[in-house]
């Protein structure tokens, strides 16, 4: 008969449950992406998968309102009154004061869309760029996120219109 000894033939039972708590405590602290950043780019980080990633609620609220105010009505398939006109009424308006109409298309489209968005100031500035003799609108919403801070957060847009 030969002899055996399993004095170190493996591991006990604890050191498969202190390495699994181990593990636990890893990916306990490992954050987890809430989105996709858009316009869609390439990863930032090793641990993000193929798109670039938002990690904090208030970021991913930040892409949601771009993507809402930048998408036209009728874009969304099954949303027909997801968005704004406001590309539409910066382009073909010829009004020359179009903020009013403007302000009142944002804060429909985030009251019936983000309702967890508090609008608070919406500024429109109409610039002339040089190059192409084109103009622009450098549209800048300050809002807060009352359920998540009372910090304030800017949006920054600039619309080409070809007026």
């Amino acid at each position: 008969m030969s002899k055996f000894k399993f004095k170190n033939s493996g591991k006990k039972v604890n050191d498969f449950v202190d390495s699994e708590e181990y593990l636990e405590k890893i990916q306990g602290k490992k954050i987890k992406p809430f989105g996709i950043i858009l316009p869609i780019q390439s990863k930032k980080k090793s641990t993000e998968s193929l798109f670039a990633m938002t990690y904090s609620p208030e970021d991913q609220l930040l892409v949601d309102l771009k993507t809402l105010i930048l998408t036209r009505k009728g874009e969304y398939l099954t949303k027909p009154n997801f968005g704004t006109n406001i590309i539409d009424l910066y382009s073909r308006t010829n009004i020359d004061d179009v903020n009013d109409i403007v302000t009142q298309e944002v804060q429909e489209a985030v009251t019936e869309y983000l309702p967890s968005i508090n609008l608070i100031n919406f500024t429109s500035t109409k610039f002339r760029n040089n190059d192409l003799d084109g103009e622009y609108h450098k549209v800048i919403i300050e809002f807060n996120i009352p359920l998540l801070s009372d910090k304030s957060h800017e949006l920054i847009l600039n619309i080409a219109s070809s007026r």
